[in-house]
């Protein structure tokens, strides 16, 4: 059971670095996301878990899925608030997305990535 748990944190660990990578070279997606969830969810850690949402809500956008995106980043609004306050970037940065998803930073950024790798090199 121990080393369940113990195997679980290092695939959280290992997922939040992807994740968290915005770059040509991240290997983040939403399956990877919803994972996360799932992994904080069996660990009990439900008090970071706006974190995790934020992830999903920004790798739903990063594939241009905006209604999930919405969705994560309400739950991540609902959660973290109240351990970050209402008036911090955090927030503001959430609202944005939900206010106009294909304007925020995040919009389909994990497409234009993967696009980009794809392209032929000019001559």
């Amino acid at each position: 059971m121990v080393q369940e748990s113990d195997d679980r944190v290092k695939q959280i660990r290992t997922l939040i670095a992807e994740l968290d990578e915005y770059g040509k070279t991240g290997t983040g997606t939403p399956d990877k996301a919803e994972l996360l969830i799932t992994l904080q969810e069996l660990e009990g850690q439900f008090i970071r878990m706006y974190e995790a949402y934020y992830r999903a809500a920004v790798e739903w956008n990063g594939v241009g899925e905006t209604t999930k995106a919405v969705r994560y980043a309400r739950l991540c609004l609902a959660r973290g608030i109240v351990l970050r306050g209402p008036g911090r970037a955090f927030a503001e940065n959430l609202r944005a997305l939900m206010k106009e998803p294909e304007k925020h930073w995040t919009y389909r950024f994990r497409l234009k990535h993967a696009e980009a790798q794809t392209e032929p090199a000019s001559a």
